[in-house]
């Protein structure tokens, strides 16, 4: 099977996944516990600045209970979904 097939398959692992990390940074993060993720994409990158191989993108868009999205959250994971790196970003 290749990577794309395997995504389709596990699409709900991998948001599961993604989720599991975004709530481990909001162990420590505590001006983001009082927003809501939202599933917005899985992707794969080939060519990246900042992730320097091959890896598929989860990616959630953050947003206060106003429903104003305020950011996103990124998980990169490799063709075995071992993390590879994370991307946080908010507008405050």
């Amino acid at each position: 099977m290749d990577l794309v097939e395997k995504i389709f398959k596990d699409k709900e692992i991998l948001y599961s996944l993604g989720v599991k990390y975004y709530y481990e940074i909001l162990e420590n993060e505590s001006e983001f516990r009082n927003l809501r993720e939202e599933r917005n994409s899985i992707y794969i990158i080939v060519d990246h600045g900042m992730v320097q191989r091959e890896a598929v993108g989860i990616k959630f868009y953050l947003y206060t209970k106003e429903d104003l999205r305020v950011g996103y959250y990124v998980l990169y994971v490799d063709e075995n979904y071992d993390f590879v790196d994370e991307f946080l970003v908010t507008d405050f």
